[in-house]
């Protein structure tokens, strides 16, 4: 199985005979904004001894850091290169159980499957394009019981919120549903959760953290910064004990390891999330409105267009400005990306392809479990005057109708 993700700069320069750095991404699900680095220079300059020596193959210091930051004494915890480096050690560490996937979501789950050749069942798929995301996340937990009802020898994966549909879980009902079913191991995948809010909002799923829970986290996403690999499994001590056995040691170098120490110490990390979160709302209500009359894209949002919905939906959908003819939900108006339909006479795959002569890259969906045939991207907002160079490429495209 081949892996398929945003962001792919290199491959994508290939194909548009340019250079990678000319590329503007909209692929790639991560904040279009990075926090401070007026200090980084000094930080490197300063610590370059750090190269000749290994690393911690603790991370201890890193680990109390975000200990403190998140308040997480009651748990265990491991640091990654990336959550990626979790995603592949599960199936691994934990040979014996079947991992229930729900779908689409993000693919390198099902790759972790056939790569430790684990059983692998999956769970839909679920597009809540016309019900209310409260009804949808239902089917979903529903559908859930079903598959543990038969077997509780289960890996149940749950990306929350989920890539690229941004369906969002309620976590008290998802912290009620491990706790009834505490024979299977749940990982929730919440590298999204912090676009959404604070943790008491959003999650890491309350503490003490259960014994049969493992919660992955981010570094990168919601600071747009990627390129240091760096992500965390928090879970019970017993859950932990087997991910740490089969953990590659030093599997983070020690500059990803400093500069993770250094975007956790932050003076004013709260505020600069909750700036990202400001513009990514003002860009994708922008974007929206723009976008709203070019004829061969819809937008998916979790409320879908007003139009037809039953009065709960539209509730649901909360008071954001609609005057698109479309309105995003309370926490999905934060999340980093948007999900588009493409309809005739394009395809998905033509759009990606038509923009990417221009240089931009738009993530095609069809790659996605559950959405083959389906006619699909994903854009996730850059700053203004990039998003305005997608506006202005895609109106190009609607006069060629």
């Amino acid at each position: 199985m081949k892996s398929l993700h945003g962001g792919n700069i290199y491959e994508a320069a290939k194909k548009a005979g340019c250079n990678p750095d000319d590329i503007l991404d909209f692929s790639s699900n991560v904040s279009p904004l990075m926090p401070p680095i007026d200090n980084l220079y000094n930080l490197l300059s300063n610590n370059l001894k750090r190269l000749s020596t290994f690393p911690d193959i603790e991370d201890a210091r890193l680990i109390s850091i975000v200990r403190g930051r998140y308040n997480l004494e009651d748990c265990d915890m491991l640091i990654g290169n990336g959550t990626t480096e979790f995603i592949f050690d599960l199936p691994i560490a934990f040979p014996e159980r079947k991992l229930l996937i729900i779908t689409p979501t993000y693919s390198d789950y099902e790759r972790a499957a056939s790569v430790a050749k684990a059983k692998v069942e999956f769970i839909g798929p679920f597009f809540p394009l016309y019900e209310s995301a409260s009804i949808e996340a239902d089917r979903v937990m529903s559908a859930i019981k079903d598959k543990i009802n038969s077997s509780h020898k289960n890996i149940v994966f749950v990306c929350n919120p989920n890539n690229p549909t941004g369906l969002f879980i309620d976590p008290q009902k998802l912290f009620e549903l491990i706790g009834y079913y505490n024979e299977t191991l749940w990982v929730i995948d919440e590298s999204y959760a912090p676009f959404l809010g604070d943790n008491k909002n959003t999650s890491l799923l309350f503490y003490p953290i259960a014994d049969n829970l493992i919660i992955l986290r981010s570094f990168s996403k919601i600071y747009g910064i990627p390129g240091i690999r760096l992500g965390m499994a928090i879970g019970g001590k017993k859950a932990i004990s087997f991910l740490r056995a089969v953990k590659r040691p030093w599997s983070c170098s020690a500059i990803s390891i400093l500069l993770g120490e250094y975007f956790m110490t932050l003076d004013d990390m709260d505020n600069i999330a909750e700036g990202i979160r400001r513009h990514i709302m003002r860009e994708k209500k922008r974007l929206l409105s723009s976008l709203n009359d070019i004829g061969f894209l819809r937008a998916h949002t979790l409320a879908a267009s007003t139009k037809g919905l039953t009065k709960n939906a539209e509730s649901h959908a909360g008071s954001e400005d609609n005057s698109s003819g479309h309105c995003l939900s309370s926490y999905e108006r934060y999340l980093p990306f948007l999900l588009f339909e493409v309809m005739p006479p394009f395809t998905g795959r033509g759009i990606y392809e038509r923009l990417l002569r221009k240089g931009i890259l738009v993530r095609n969906c069809d790659s996605f479990r559950g959405m083959e045939g389906l006619q699909f991207i994903r854009i996730s907002p850059r700053d203004r005057e990039k998003n305005n160079r997608l506006i202005d490429a895609l109106y190009n495209l609607n006069a060629e109708i």
